[in-house]
């Protein structure tokens, strides 16, 4: 009712309760206004249905594969996976039902930290992570690895997954390849801030 052009998305639920956790109704609803309306994070372009953001951003992930994950892409391809049916969620709820639990509580952190550009790092993260267990495996156990393997616990602890994502960050970031580029995206990444040293 807030906001006619978005409606109701199903993805948005998982965000929504998140914020419930820890903040009351309205302050939630307001944080959800924010998360959705700045520049920052711009999440209502993700939701929009005549918003071609998402494809942007998968496409996008599609190019830094070829750049940089080549032989994964290859595999994949391969297998016949198609990496977008697997990656629109991660997108969509900011990995909130992507990954296990505590990990997705952090990586929203950074995100509510640093904006919208992490998401390219999470998911280019992810896959670089996993990459020699993914090369190994089928389709079909691609597939089941990407659904519900994922979101179970990683032999890596938080704080490596944290580490590796500043690693990636750094790495797409010399690329030029944070975000998808200015033609295909209007949103500009910000500058990177010192989060999760340890």
């Amino acid at each position: 009712m807030y906001n006619p052009e978005l409606g109701y998305s199903q993805g948005l639920s998982h965000v929504a309760a998140l914020l419930l956790m820890w903040l009351s109704e309205e302050d939630a609803f307001w944080a959800l206004v924010q998360l959705m309306g700045d520049s920052q994070h711009a999440m209502h372009d993700f939701y929009t249905p005549d918003s071609p953001k998402l494809e942007r951003f998968q496409h996008h992930l599609g190019a830094i594969m070829r750049r940089v994950l080549p032989s994964l892409e290859k595999h994949l391809e391969k297998e016949g996976v198609c990496l977008e049916d697997y990656t629109a969620h991660w997108y969509i709820q900011c990995f909130l039902d992507g990954v296990p639990f505590p990990l997705a509580l952090r990586m929203f952190d950074i995100y509510i930290l640093e904006g919208v550009h992490v998401l390219t790092g999470m998911v280019y993260t992810v896959l670089k992570v996993h990459r020699k267990r993914l090369m190994k495996m089928s389709r079909d156990h691609i597939r089941e690895f990407l659904q519900v393997t994922l979101k179970q616990a990683w032999s890596l602890s938080e704080d490596a997954v944290i580490r590796q994502l500043r690693a990636s960050m750094r790495e797409l970031g010399k690329l030029q390849c944070l975000l998808p580029p200015e033609g295909e995206s209007s949103t500009r990444p910000r500058p990177m801030l010192p989060w999760g040293s340890q």
